[in-house]
């Protein structure tokens, strides 16, 4: 007899977990604002948990050199290590652009509407100027890193799509413009996705390996954009707009993750289904 990985059924009731949590929220909160809150703490508390110490999740605003700020962003994915938070009112922080890795929106249905409100939101982060600067690690002196595009997602308990990933699904994600993309999303219930920009490739995963996948990629594409190594800087050594960078235009072709790896290492491949 061949017993199931152990790895898989610690991400199933992880799994089972989270939509409890979600399912909750939306049963006990008869008010849309309410449930909203609800489901924004879970994932919150999800990427917390879960993601290494070095990043930290936060519902807040982005701020960039000049003063210029975001729209009000549902989890901000930041680096507190090397930038500081520049003010912190009852938990709801003005993060720098020099510490973010990642923005997110999060509501009870993937629909068009969402996408369409992420993608808004994704662009009032990135259309930000970014600074950075010379510092001292313990590894010794670092230039300044030219900023890199901060990623974009949705999180949300289910897809009104049948479906989930379907036509209608892709059509709403090549209406978006180029600082508007997406990068990953989640429908808990109903599986995940990920946009490869450089290849034009859209990878979905199954709902039954939907939350492994979705943290062990995500995870994955915080790592590929490497340390932020920023501090936010008195004078500006360099200073740049993700405006003025080009982004590759949204076509994608399918594929799904049911069978294939999201990592190299074997704890992935055991996480998402692949034995």
């Amino acid at each position: 007899m061949v017993n199931e990985n152990r790895l898989h059924e610690l991400y199933t009731n992880l799994q089972k977990r989270l939509a409890s949590d979600l399912d909750a929220a939306r049963n006990a909160n008869k008010n849309a604002n309410a449930k909203g809150d609800e489901s924004e703490l879970t994932w919150l508390k999800l990427f917390d948990e879960h993601l290494p110490h070095r990043y930290r999740s936060a519902k807040g605003i982005v701020i960039d050199c000049d003063g210029a700020e975001s729209d009000a962003i549902d989890i901000i994915i930041y680096d507190r290590q090397y930038t500081p938070v520049i003010y912190n009112q009852h938990g709801y922080p003005y993060v720098p652009t020099e510490s973010v890795y990642a923005v997110l929106e999060s509501k009870q249905e993937l629909d068009k509407e969402l996408i369409e409100y992420a993608g808004k939101k994704a662009e009032s982060v990135r259309k930000l100027r970014w600074t950075s600067a010379r510092i001292t690690a313990i590894t010794g002196n670092h230039e300044p890193r030219k900023p890199f595009v901060p990623l974009a997602g949705i999180v949300a308990y289910e897809s009104t799509w049948k479906p989930p990933f379907g036509d209608a699904f892709n059509s709403a994600l090549s209406g978006l413009s180029q600082l508007q993309q997406l990068d990953f999303g989640i429908a808990a219930a109903h599986g995940c996705f990920e946009l490869n920009h450089e290849k034009k490739e859209l990878k979905t995963y199954p709902a039954e390996r939907a939350l492994s996948a979705f943290l062990i990629r995500f995870l994955a594409r915080l790592r590929q954009n490497g340390p932020r190594l920023k501090v936010f800087p008195s004078g500006r050594e360099s200073c740049t707009s993700n405006a003025d960078r080009q982004v590759p235009a949204t076509s994608y072709t399918g594929r799904c993750g049911r069978d294939r790896a999201c990592s190299n290492t074997a704890q992935a491949r055991f996480a998402i289904g692949r034995k």
